[in-house]
């Protein structure tokens, strides 16, 4: 059982090993939950800033945005945010391609998406570590990348071209 604040709180939980699962549920606390409804964090890479859905005492209606910092992370290691984009070889956005996303040494999975069906964009926060992108799309066909996020790195930028 873990502990509530309110009616709905947010909660952070690790997993240290794939294989044992995730750790127990911890909540987040006071300011990012309160004894109100509090949901949809969007957090920053360095896992200190961000925003939070919240029914509050004074709010402008019913759901609203509260921007945060924090001291401490809520997060144990930095992200960073790639954005991506799938782009055929004609200059024009792959849209609907499928991302898929894996770990450079094991292979393992570390996401599959889809690309914004209007703009062939995608987004993703990686930990630091060696990736692998492969895009497929029905007729562009397969674009790959190989990609080093460095620690500390907050943004990459990564357009991907199908030949």
């Amino acid at each position: 059982m873990h502990g509530s604040m309110g009616g709905y709180d947010l909660f952070k939980s690790y997993m240290v090993n794939p294989s044992e699962g995730f750790g127990p549920p911890e909540n987040l606390g006071y300011p990012l939950n309160s004894v109100y409804d509090d949901f949809n964090l969007a957090l920053s890479c360095d896992g200190k800033n961000g925003f939070v859905a919240a029914v509050r005492e004074g709010g402008l209606g019913d759901y609203d945005l509260y921007k945060f910092s924090l001291q401490n992370p809520i997060v144990n290691t930095p992200m960073c945010w790639l954005k991506g984009k799938g782009v055929t070889n004609i200059g024009t956005a792959a849209k609907g391609a499928l991302i898929f996303v894996t770990e450079a040494a094991t292979g393992a999975t570390v996401a599959e998406m889809e690309a914004n069906e209007t703009t062939g964009r995608f987004d993703i926060a990686l930990a630091p570590g060696d990736y692998k992108i492969l895009l497929k799309h029905p007729k562009a066909g397969r674009a790959e990348a190989d990609l080093k996020v460095e620690a500390g790195q907050t943004r990459i930028d990564l357009d991907l071209i199908f030949p």
